[in-house]
């Protein structure tokens, strides 16, 4: 990955070499100021234009090492923003306001939702108790876990797992 990077990185550099001697060419070609106003102008929309995509494309790249660390740590019940935030080594604020943007969802709502989903499997797939199942999807406590899973899903944790035909204990 990285000698991918370096070898992509160079070509830019050739590539942003080349346009640079280009635009010093350029400015013999220009016969009225008008001319050059007009080509600056272009060149101005050109580099805001690579401007936003570079930044966009960095903060799709925060964006989806965040989102992998949340899916890999979901369980834990100690994940927390700064572990997150540590991780995709930006600060705590920034990479709240950038998932939230990207995603258009918060990092306390994608942790409950993966939460939820895992906490579903379960209820549909095993007989684990209510208490080993909030445990296993990252919650210190069954009844903030159960009052979840009711917000976000509209039933109990029993209920579900009783509509679903899955005997549990």
């Amino acid at each position: 990955y990285e000698i991918h990077e370096r070898l992509v990185g160079s070509e830019m550099c050739i590539r942003d070499r080349r346009e640079i001697i280009q635009v010093y060419t350029r400015f013999d070609s220009f016969r009225t100021y008008e001319q050059f106003v007009k080509w600056l102008t272009q060149l101005c929309a050109s580099v805001c234009e690579k401007m936003d995509s570079s930044l966009q494309n960095y903060h799709n790249q925060i964006y989806t090492m965040a989102l992998g660390y949340i899916r890999e740590n979901f369980e834990t019940n100690t994940l927390c923003l700064n572990d997150i935030a540590r991780h995709a080594n930006i600060s705590p604020a920034y990479l709240s306001s950038l998932f939230k943007k990207v995603s258009g969802q918060s990092i306390s709502d994608t942790i409950t939702a993966l939460r939820i989903e895992s906490a579903c499997h379960y209820l549909e797939s095993t007989s684990l108790s209510l208490k080993e199942i909030s445990t296993k999807c990252g919650y210190t406590n069954q009844y903030y876990f159960s009052n979840s899973f009711k917000k976000k899903l509209g039933m109990s944790p029993s209920a579900y797992r009783e509509a679903r035909g899955t005997q549990g204990q």
